[in-house]
């Protein structure tokens, strides 16, 4: 008996593939390990939701969220290793945001960087980043979904779904 088109759409929106013999099996997402700092605490949480509404549209991936309030931290236990994308803040009390970026770039050349800042003048910041965005702009979950995608089709495969 044939499947129906809602049957194969509910297939298709949840991954879910057919073998020949019916019997169903998830496909492997690409795991992306990001990282966000930010000393203002609900910018953090603004982007922590921000990445987990943009997880349900970009079904391919697992987001993998790590958080800090502090760069020092950051540095301190190490916790930019192993992360694909790092989301960052500019104007911060412990360290700048080009502070940062420089030393994680020294230790993490592949690492993808998106940067916020209220400061209008980005042409003045020597950036070694992907995207800048002022902040007026993270609080938009539309303009923040667009960077996400730039920056995902831009690095990683299976980007169909994003």
């Amino acid at each position: 008996m044939p499947l129906s088109k809602k049957t194969l759409a509910f297939y298709s929106k949840n991954n879910i593939f057919l073998s020949r013999n019916f019997k169903t099996k998830n496909m492997e997402k690409q795991k992306i390990e990001i990282i966000v700092i930010d000393d203002n605490e609900t910018h953090l949480l603004l982007f922590n939701e921000y990445i987990k509404l943009f997880n349900t549209q970009c079904t391919s991936f697992d987001l993998v969220v790590t958080s800090s309030s502090s760069p020092k931290e950051v540095i301190e236990k190490k916790l930019y290793q192993e992360k694909d994308i790092f989301i960052t803040d500019y104007d911060m009390p412990e360290m700048t945001g080009q502070e940062l970026i420089d030393h994680i770039k020294k230790q993490s050349h592949n690492i993808r960087v998106f940067i916020g800042s209220s400061n209008d003048e980005k042409n003045k910041f020597r950036f070694d980043v992907d995207y800048f965005i002022h902040k007026k702009n993270i609080v938009n979950l539309q303009k923040f979904t667009e960077v996400m995608k730039l920056l995902i089709k831009k690095n990683f495969k299976q980007t169909q779904d994003c």
